[in-house]
């Protein structure tokens, strides 16, 4: 299940940017962003909640949203390239 989530950026990157009309890779890139907003929320309903967390407060939380953003700004770059390759090999 982790891998499932540490990966989501990099599949919605690459199904975003094959997918997208124009900017493709800059379409892919900025699925960064979403994935680092539901890592900071989900940190916080777990805290909410009365979970253990490793990050908690608020400054952990912002911590937590920039290393899930520069993680999944990596990934999802990767991604975009990948979408916008293979967009354009399947082109006619």
């Amino acid at each position: 299940m982790m891998l499932l989530l540490w990966l989501s950026p990099l599949a919605a990157s690459i199904v975003s940017s094959y997918l997208g009309p124009s900017r493709k890779i800059l379409l892919g890139a900025s699925m960064a962003i979403p994935a680092a907003i539901l890592a900071a929320i989900f940190n916080f309903v777990d805290q909410f909640l009365g979970k253990a967390v490793d990050l908690p407060g608020l400054q952990g939380g912002m911590i937590l949203f920039v290393v899930t953003l520069i993680y999944s700004g990596i990934l999802s770059g990767i991604g975009g390239f990948i979408g916008s390759f293979l967009s354009r090999k399947s082109a006619p």
